[in-house]
């Protein structure tokens, strides 16, 4: 091999090797290069873990204790209170904004459009008319479409969760969305709901109106019981509000501090959750829980009821299951069920055996205190006894009684307790309704006034206690000046003859239920005052008014045992119920012929747009009367206890005539008058 070759070869090799080392060099370098890059990312990132976790602890240090800034409970800027603070300030903004709010609601965009418009009764006719035609619908399809709803707290009994609302509120940033929540605090302000809570019934109530209206109520399958005999009743599908969502919507209309919110309802579709085979296959158990009938028993006395008599007392229910299906339950209702089951028992409870007093706990409740030591029949664990034995543990019909024979329950006796809940004192026998009574009321444009005023009396007098030996109460004392520093608000009244509207128009149907309930009751009414005209919503002879300070309404307990003022309300109606130990007092009473009194006279209103001798009768006149009313009210024996009559004079109503300028009001006069005598 020559030189020059060995030394190309030699040369070769020395390169191979010299690449080696500087892909080596290199490779040190780049991670060297990397490690330091490397580490100035580390150290930034633990720079800003470091400053986020020391700004985060100074936070935190900050704002122990206390709500974050910009956040606010439906626009009540909490921020940066503690716990107490916003209680004490959501009490103080919120709570007046919630009990005075009116709610309205609307069946169509339609219908807030022509309420949110200044229209006349013909414009709206009108536009109805127009909207129909437009729909290609019946007037009546329209006019459905149009429909409002006002609501209020008082009717839905809303409640605001301060407790809850506190507790959310200290929350944001925290245990709600943690720092992103916090940082989120920085920019915008965050809005904690507010989820009121209401009475489910009225909250039904209101929600079964819209779907009656606007939607097609579902109806479940389910089985209707009259006479001792069960049916199956086929149900069907239907479009209805859901309950939650109108429960949300109020909440935030009520809590919104809008002078007058409201929103549009919607309906969804709403399946029956009940077969018709599944109604067939409950009928069928109930029947056969029914056809023998019970035997009960207490301290040696025995008394039978038939089919009919439980099944006035059986409820059937859909009801929702664990695992999200729904079923048919069948129950004996303690509330249907308890006042026979004590009057089977010998009427055991009555004022003779045990006497009672009602006290108002801290809280508002009322307390059931005993002051005999006589003996009383467990009712309510006899009543469970038998819904058990007929229909089963768990509601299911047909896991209940299949025999030909009668179910025997024996009612055991147990000593009367100390103190007890309504509910408990209810439920044992203790205490029954001894006297009820309902008034209906309507809920259509213009009445929002009067049903706000009959609602507040109700409230100010529900859970009155009469004090037993000659207690007494009065509609005046217990009500005080239904004024305006009260609460109440202008509607419609009687005022000298003439229906006017003034302050507190209205509480004179929550005097009348009183009324009623007390002549039901069987106990003395000491004064009443009839209204000065005739009301034919109240049954003859049987209204009371009032009118602070002079007209009252006064009625006596000469029972041994307190008695407790019942008051609730719907939308459209209203109930008196007391509540005292089993009297065993029935009533008789009768009624006298209407007796004609002063004949209506005729007033005239001058229209100029209308011509001479053009006239139409606005106001119909009616006549005077008067009408007596017996009551007799007598023991379980039939003794006579005590007579009473009320005697009512109605003054005369007169005609309001709208006449055109100059015409001839005599002649008219004669027109009207011979076109309604006044006296039917």
């Amino acid at each position: 091999m020559n030189s020059k070759a060995a030394t190309r070869k030699q040369s070769k090799g020395s390169g191979v090797d010299f690449g080696k080392a500087g892909s080596t060099i290199a490779s040190g370098l780049g991670k060297g290069f990397n490690a330091i890059f490397s580490s100035k990312k580390l150290m930034i990132a633990t720079f800003v873990i470091v400053i986020l976790l020391v700004g985060g602890i100074a936070d935190t240090v900050a704002n122990m204790g206390k709500t974050y800034g910009n956040v606010y409970v439906a626009g009540v800027d909490v921020g940066g209170m503690k716990p107490e603070e916003v209680d004490a300030k959501l009490r103080d903004e919120l709570a007046t904004d919630v009990t005075h709010a009116q709610v309205k609601i609307y069946a169509s965009e339609d219908a807030q459009r022509i309420a949110s418009g200044d229209m006349t009764e013909e414009e709206r006719v009108k536009q109805i008319e127009k909207i129909a035609q437009a729909e290609q619908i019946s007037v009546e399809e329209a006019t459905a479409n149009v429909q409002s709803w006002t609501t209020d707290a008082l009717t839905l009994h809303a409640e605001v969760p301060y407790e809850q609302l506190v507790e959310d509120a200290m929350a944001v940033g925290r245990s709600n969305g943690f720092i992103f929540s916090r940082l989120g605090l920085f920019f915008m302000k965050n809005e904690v709901p507010v989820n009121l809570s209401y009475d489910e019934s009225a909250i039904e109530s209101l929600a079964s109106d819209i779907d009656n209206t606007v939607g097609d109520a579902r109806v479940d399958a389910t089985v209707s019981i009259a006479d001792g005999e069960a049916t199956p009743v086929q149900g069907h599908d239907g479009r209805m509000v859901d309950r939650d969502w109108l429960k949300g919507q109020l909440s935030t209309a009520l809590s919104s501090g809008e002078e007058f919110p409201g929103f549009i309802a919607q309906v969804t579709d709403a399946p029956s959750r009940i077969t018709y085979a599944e109604a067939e296959k409950t009928s069928d158990a109930v029947n056969r829980a029914l056809q023998a009938g019970a035997v009960f028993s207490y301290e040696g006395a025995n008394w039978t009821v038939d089919a009919s008599e439980i099944g006035s007392w059986t409820r059937v229910e859909t009801v929702k299951n664990d695992d999200g299906s729904y079923a048919l339950n069948v129950q004996i209702d303690e509330a249907s069920a308890i006042p026979s089951v004590v009057a089977g028992a010998g009427a055991a409870v009555k004022s003779e055996d045990i006497m009672v007093r009602f006290a108002r706990a801290e809280d508002g409740t009322i307390i059931v205190r005993t002051l005999g030591t006589g003996n009383i029949p467990e009712v309510t664990p006899a009543i469970a006894e038998l819904s058990e034995a007929l229909y089963g543990a768990n509601g299911v019909a047909w896991s209940g009684n299949i025999s030909n024979d009668p179910v025997r329950i024996d009612i055991q006796e147990t000593d009367a307790p100390v103190a007890l809940t309504l509910d408990q004192a209810i439920e044992s026998g203790i205490v029954t309704v001894i006297g009820e009574y309902t008034t209906e009321f309507s809920n259509d444009e213009g009445t929002e006034n009067r049903n706000h005023n009959i609602k507040l009396a109700a409230d100010i007098l529900d859970n009155g206690i009469i004090h037993a030996n000659g207690g007494s109460w009065h509609f005046n004392d217990r009500s005080g000046d239904t004024n305006e520093a009260a609460g109440f608000w202008m509607a419609g009244s009687i005022i000298q003859g003439e229906y006017v509207d003034s302050v507190g128009g209205g509480i004179c149907q929550v005097a009348t239920t009183v009324f009623n309930a007390v002549f039901e009751a069987g106990l003395p009414i000491d004064m009443r005052f009839p209204h000065q005209l005739y009301i034919a919503s109240y049954p003859n002879g049987r209204d009371a008014a009032v009118s602070y300070p002079d007209l009252d309404l006064w009625w006596t307990n000469d029972l041994t045992s307190d008695v407790l003022l019942d008051m609730s309300y719907t939308d459209t109606t209203i109930t008196a119920k007391l509540y005292s130990v089993y009297t065993g007092r029935y009533i008789e009473w009768s009624e006298s012929e209407f007796t004609k009194g002063a004949d209506y006279g005729v007033k005239f209103e001058e229209d100029p747009d209308f011509a001479k001798d053009v006239w139409y009768t606005k106001t119909t006149g009616v006549d005077g009367s008067s009408i007596t009313v017996y009551r007799t009210v007598k023991d379980e024996s039939g003794e006579v206890l005590s007579d009473q009559v009320f005697e009512s004079t109605y003054d005369a109503k007169d005609a309001v005539v709208v006449v055109g300028p100059g015409s001839d009001t005599k002649k008219i006069e004669e027109e009207v008058k011979a076109s309604n005598s006044g006296w039917d």
